[in-house]
């Protein structure tokens, strides 16, 4: 039986919520790994760059469960996208207080590219996350992005199983196509 026919099924049986993530998001083994050393290579550079554990970084989104919860669509290698969500409570707390700090306390809206982005943002801060493409445009971005340039090395190497690689933090660092 796929995930989706698990899931489906865990759904149906009212399953707590709470096993279901952990079930699908955090036990079962990544849908699109195949090659574990690929797939260690992928989190250790991104654990490298951002100098957080290995195991604060998650896999999601159809390479994790082999197909989209938003469309249903499968997994396909070399078309899909991988995406990342870094979960640090260290990482989050920095740059909450530090766009806290350079946006004074959201006083500077001009820093955020449009109401829309600030609202956002604070809707993302609400749910305990940050999206990288809310953020105001400050220093620490431009620190995020140069990460981005890194980062190709990693698209190049993995682009024949992944489209783009996204990164999502909670801190939640994220890429969009």
């Amino acid at each position: 039986m796929q995930y989706k026919e698990q899931l489906t099924e865990c759904i149906q049986n009212d399953m707590d919520l709470d096993d279901i993530v952990r079930r699908f998001f955090i036990v079962h083994p990544t849908f699109a790994f195949n090659d574990l050393v690929k797939a260690d290579d992928i989190l250790n550079k991104v654990s490298l760059e951002f100098d957080v554990p290995i195991n604060d970084i998650l896999v999601c989104g159809s390479a994790k469960i082999g197909f989209s919860l938003k469309s249903g669509q499968p997994y396909k290698p070399g078309e899909s996208d991988l995406d990342l969500a870094i979960i640090n409570n260290e990482m989050y707390c920095r740059i909450f207080n530090k766009v806290l700090t350079e946006t004074r306390n959201y006083s500077r809206r001009d820093l955020f590219q449009s109401k829309e982005c600030l609202e956002r943002y604070q809707y993302g801060i609400k749910l305990g996350m940050i999206n990288y493409n809310f953020l105001p445009n400050i220093e620490l971005k431009s620190e995020l992005t140069s990460f981005l340039i890194v980062y190709q090395s990693i698209i190049e190497i993995f682009s024949q199983v992944f489209l783009v690689v996204s990164i999502c933090r909670k801190v939640i660092l994220s890429k969009s196509k």
